[in-house]
């Protein structure tokens, strides 16, 4: 999908390319101005002849604290209002949960039951009139399992059951959203890079040195990655990572 996306996105006429959002520092102020991003982004996923639906995309970022999360939100929020159909958003950061304690619904069990075989998808899939459209897949808690599961065992499980997960989700929705963690941070990007069709990554200005962000769009590769998400005080994109998407 994303090779096809970035001949068909127009940003600059007659240049075609990949779906590139920048926030200011002050519009970052205004969830008004994040809004009309998402929205843009969205837009320009769903009207691109490369969209085949269902499809499933990842946002994410180089570190921790350049707003993937609430990118992720945003833009699974925006999918639900655009499309009025269902949107499963999936927090895959498992070992920083927050969205489901964030909007104030049940989070004990989630991804982390579904993959040790504890509960089914349909068991933990949150509808909730206060989310409209949005399906909230949680996390869950590591405390909540079965017996102790060591990190390792439980990158295993990631590793081994992503792929069944995203699937099955996309036999039952056309619109999938996944937080993933951190890319460098990420033992199994590799795994969500051939699971996802595509992703965003977030780069906030001044927080992350421009070396750490090649890598991490190199760890996503051009081929999946879909565009970027810039928080910061210039004008435009800088070139320096127009290059790198």
């Amino acid at each position: 999908m994303s090779q096809m996306l970035k001949r068909n996105i127009v940003v600059e006429p007659p240049r075609r390319s990949v779906p590139r959002a920048r926030l200011s520092k002050g519009q970052g102020e205004t969830l008004q101005s994040w809004r009309h991003v998402w929205q843009r982004m969205v837009n320009e996923l769903l009207h691109s002849p490369a969209t085949s639906v269902p499809f499933a995309i990842g946002v994410t970022s180089t570190l921790r604290g350049e707003g993937r999360t609430t990118n992720a939100l945003g833009i699974a929020s925006t999918l639900a209002l655009e499309t009025q159909e269902p949107v499963a958003l999936v927090e895959a950061d498992v070992y920083s949960p927050c969205i489901a304690a964030d909007l104030m619904v049940p989070g004990q069990h989630g991804l982390l039951s579904v993959m040790t075989g504890e509960k089914y998808l349909e068991d933990v899939l949150i509808h909730s009139p206060a989310l409209g459209y949005l399906a909230l897949l949680p996390a869950g808690s590591i405390s909540s399992l079965k017996g102790s599961v060591t990190s390792g065992q439980l990158d295993r499980l990631l590793r081994h059951n992503l792929g069944r997960i995203i699937a099955d989700l996309k036999r039952r929705l056309s619109y999938i959203v996944v937080d993933l963690p951190p890319v460098l941070e990420n033992i199994n990007a590799e795994v969500w890079q051939k699971t996802l069709d595509g992703q965003f990554l977030v780069v906030r200005a001044g927080i992350t040195p421009r070396d750490k962000v090649a890598e991490a769009a190199s760890a996503i590769g051009k081929g999946r990655l879909l565009g970027a998400i810039y928080i910061g005080e210039s004008s435009a994109i800088p070139g320096w990572l127009q290059q790198l998407i």
